[in-house]
């Protein structure tokens, strides 16, 4: 299998970004050579983010991803690297999948670069994660010891399912797993059981309301994920208040009432409830327009 790809150019795709200022010069591809690291500019006490993008999606400057690292260096002192699989993550599928294990193995290398050489604690990184790319992080958090977080977004489910050969996002894979479930359908792209230490399931995990007049609602409903992460990371703007429950029904028939111990925000401010279950559901409404979030439990 490794005969297939080239782990060269495998080692490449890392856009690194750090607070206060971006402009070209902050700007480093790491590729392979320490100078290229040492010319980025970043502060190893910051927390630091990897956002991971999925299947057969191009780096172009108006993907989400790109908003989210915008949004994040604008509001937060962090280090925030993309992972630029593009050349990996095209048709076909299976090649794709098999692509992503190799690129999370690296992103495993570079946290383990980065901790001892730069002082980085794994705890104090994030992976973030949609579609394939979610499974991409689940591999780099079982190559790195003491990772501190991951979030799938709608983790991809064609090859992905229960009885699957390929290592998929768990909630073993960081300290704190989070999972954000869109499109679960039958047919959809996203997985619906549950994966990590909290799983959200937003309108129930399977049609968005934004995506109900939407031609291809399948695809809209498997991108809600990564709208939603990047909507809740201005917090002065948008809060998504979920409460757990066992099923979705319970939840709009108000039997799940919230309380300090079975709420969480979903996005970037959830936080690991001590002494809940793996695997925990939690459920909200959004709105059809954006901003999405409802601001109020149910």
């Amino acid at each position: 299998m490794l005969s297939l790809f080239c782990l060269e150019t495998l080692i490449r795709p890392f856009n690194i970004f750090s607070t206060p200022q971006i402009t070209p010069k902050n700007l480093a591809t790491w590729n392979r050579t320490q100078d290229a690291l040492e010319r980025c500019p970043f502060n190893s006490s910051y927390p630091m983010k990897f956002l991971i993008y999925g299947f057969d999606i191009v780096l172009t400057p108006d993907n989400q991803f790109l908003m989210m690292k915008d949004q994040m260096l604008s509001l937060y002192d962090y280090n925030v690297i993309v992972v630029n699989w593009t050349n990996f993550n095209q048709p076909p599928y299976l090649l794709a999948a098999l692509n992503a294990v190799l690129v999370g193995r690296q992103v495993a290398n570079l946290i383990k670069y980065l901790e001892a050489n730069k002082g980085v604690d794994p705890q104090n990184v994030h992976l973030i994660g949609h579609s394939l790319g979610a499974h991409l992080a689940g591999t780099a958090g079982k190559n790195t010891p003491n990772l501190g977080r991951i979030t799938g977004l709608d983790p991809a489910a064609p090859l992905f399912g229960p009885l699957t050969i390929f290592h998929r996002l768990t909630y073993t894979d960081a300290i704190f797993v989070d999972v954000i479930h869109s499109n679960n359908l039958t047919y959809g792209y996203g997985t619906y059981e549950p994966h990590g230490d909290i799983d959200f399931y937003p309108n129930g995990g399977a049609k968005q309301p934004q995506c109900q007049s939407v031609e291809n609602s399948v695809s809209c409903n498997h991108n809600a994920a990564p709208q939603f992460f990047l909507q809740s990371i201005n917090t002065t703007k948008c809060l998504f208040r979920s409460v757990q429950c066992t099923h979705y029904k319970d939840f709009l028939d108000g039997q799940c009432p919230p309380n300090s111990s079975t709420t969480d925000l979903m996005g970037l401010p959830a936080q690991q409830i001590p002494g809940l279950a793996p695997k925990s559901k939690f459920y909200l409404r959004t709105m059809e327009d954006s901003p999405y979030c409802l601001q109020r439990w149910r």
